[in-house]
């Protein structure tokens, strides 16, 4: 992985930042859980290395998206966004929140929430492409999940770059997030551009705002309908 800086921070705090994904431990056709699960798999693991997500900031704000995914295997590359996200996230540090834009059973829905910055901040520490990023531990809920619904994400961040932003909708800590751990996929900051010529735009979201709280009852009411309309 190469990785490309170029800083110059301003008022503004433009900046440009693209991730890569991996698997959690060097693969995902191979984790137990996984494996118990019998989806197929296999060359998912190649496929993750195709997907790339773009980070944008600007005054406070962020959007968080997939910018290329190859689908050279249709199926395969659908499950590979599965485990590594396919949704956009709008983050707004001023008004603490998250927008999390879901296409779900044919309609596309804008589901907002608050941030979380709950984190438990740690002394570990270790060096990415040269900067000293620090480990954060933050716990996430998992949806529709009724026992056990909650996992561990590992953050590293660099207090060098002051911007409290990162991948999907995780932010909150002192420096930018360069590598993240979310349950079974690791993101990995690929390339950073702060500077002042960026011409970024952040667009509003267009369409009716639901709550989480109304958006989980949604789906959950639509797996009730599809059980139920199966044959007995």
């Amino acid at each position: 992985v190469f990785f490309f800086f170029s800083f110059a921070l301003t008022a503004q705090n433009l900046a440009k930042v693209n991730y890569i994904v991996l698997p959690q431990g060097g693969s995902l056709e191979k984790n137990e859980v996984v494996v118990k699960s019998k989806l197929r798999v296999d060359g998912i693991d190649e496929e993750l290395k195709k997907l790339e997500y773009e980070l944008l900031i600007k005054n406070n704000k962020s959007f968080f998206y997939l910018i290329s995914a190859l689908d050279i295997n249709e199926r395969i590359t659908r499950i590979a966004k599965m485990f590594a996200g396919k949704y956009d996230y709008y983050r707004d540090n001023d008004k603490k929140t998250v927008l999390k834009v879901i296409d779900f059973s044919g309609e596309k829905f804008n589901v907002l929430s608050e941030v979380d910055n709950n984190w438990q901040l740690t002394n570990e520490t270790k060096t990415i492409n040269g900067y000293l990023c620090y480990k954060a531990l933050i716990q996430k809920k998992v949806p529709m999940k009724k026992t056990n619904n909650r996992i561990e994400v590992i953050a590293w961040y660099c207090p060098t770059i002051p911007l409290s932003y990162g991948p999907k909708e995780f932010g909150g800590l002192p420096g930018l997030i360069l590598e993240l751990h979310d349950d079974k996929i690791v993101y990995l900051v690929s390339k950073i551009d702060i500077n002042s010529n960026l011409d970024i735009k952040i667009n509003e979201v267009k369409g009716k705002i639901i709550t989480e709280e109304n958006f989980d009852k949604i789906v959950e009411q639509t797996h009730q309908n599809n059980m139920n309309a199966m044959p007995k």
